[in-house]
Order: C-alpha cells, then structure tokens, then sequence
C-alpha cells in the first residue's frame, strides 16, 4: 500500500470517530398506562417528557452531542425493553427522567449498584449474571462520569443538590452503559425550565470529556 493511500485511510478514519456523536438516551418516567406521581399541576409523565424534550432540544444545540428519546409519547414501555433499547443501541450514555412534588427547588443523582454484589476483575464472566448485575458491565465508567456531576454545587445558590449516590434504582435494572437517575422538584409545569441548564450543562462538559 501507498504511502498516499495510507494516509488518506487514515485521515478517513479520524474522520469518522470524530463525526460519531456522543449519544444520550433521555428516558422522561411514565407513559399513557402509568402516569407516575401525582403533582400540583398534573401528573408526572406530563413533567418528565415537557423536561426531556427541553432538556434534548439544549443538548443538541451542540452538533457533538445526539439526544434520543426512550420512547414515543403514548407509547408504554417497560423497563426491560427501555434497557433492551440501551443496550442495542450501545449509547454513551442513559438518563431516566422523574420529579417529585417539592415546593423547594431541589435535584437529587443516583446511579445503580448492588452492596451485594462486586463485579469482578473478569469482564467475560459477565454474559453469566442476571439483568440486575448489568450496571457492572460500564461500572468503573459510571463512577467517572459520576465526578461531574459535583460540578452542580455551583448552582447550590438556586437548588438543593443530593448525590451522585449509588442505590439499586428500578430506573437503571438492566441498563449496560453509563445511567443515571435524575429526581427533580416541582410544583408547577413551568417549574421544569430551571432544571434545564444545570443539567444540559454537565451532561455537555462530560460528552466532551468522553470524546477526547
């Protein structure tokens, strides 16, 4: 081969990982069947997808980064195939969407683990364990991306903030790449545009990261 052909494969190369955009899946909690916590001014689902479609319309505001739904609005999931979903598509990353009603301006972070289980030094051994085990697959990237979410103590001024904290969440079971739960404070439906720059924000500065 050519020194010219050579180099011509590998600038074709570069540019295709670099053309590959960091994918976020955005799964808002609830659907048609189960409309989740009841609030002031409506049902969960109603907060979850009016966020995530703000939320992704930020996010892509940035060419790097490509911001997927979960599931269509009306459409009812389980969270076996929202994972299943995840999965296949082999997205960098997995954000389940809820809120809670809070008069106080607040967003908690978890992400999966099990204090029963430690995964272990032999990643082929995975394809063995159970669906709740899954998380172990991406663990010690979780626990990375986890970091960046300390950088919302800048808005501590605005919101209470609570984690990154790792708890067994039935939002993340069988999710096999970086996730995390978000649980955000409302009252009212307009109450979701607050959360939309912290959280666009970070998930920006870690897609970044991610790519270097």
């Amino acid at each position: 081969m050519s020194l010219k052909n050579l180099a011509f494969i590998l600038l074709l190369f570069c540019f295709v990982v670099r053309a590959k955009k960091f994918t976020i899946i955005l799964s808002p909690e609830g659907d048609s069947a189960n409309p989740g916590r009841s609030l002031p001014d409506g049902f969960e689902c109603g907060f979850t997808r009016q966020y995530a479609e703000l939320l992704k319309e930020a996010l892509e505001q940035d060419e790097t980064i490509r911001a997927i739904m979960s599931h269509e609005v009306g459409e009812q999931v389980s969270q076996y195939e929202k994972a299943s979903f995840a999965n296949r598509l082999e997205a960098d990353l997995y954000i389940s969407i809820n809120f809670y009603s809070s008069e106080k301006p607040s967003l908690s972070i978890y992400y999966y683990t099990s204090s029963l289980f430690e995964p272990p030094a032999d990643s082929s051994r995975l394809e063995l364990f159970s669906t709740t085990k899954a998380y172990a697959l991406c663990d010690k990237q979780t626990k990375k991306m986890a970091q960046y979410w300390q950088l919302l103590n800048s808005y501590q001024a605005q919101l209470y903030i609570n984690g990154p904290i790792p708890l067994p969440v039935k939002q993340l079971e069988g999710i096999a790449i970086p996730a995390f739960v978000l649980e955000l404070g409302a009252q009212k439906i307009t109450d979701v545009y607050r959360y939309v720059q912290p959280v666009s924000e970070i998930l920006k500065k870690n897609a970044h990261e991610q790519k270097l």
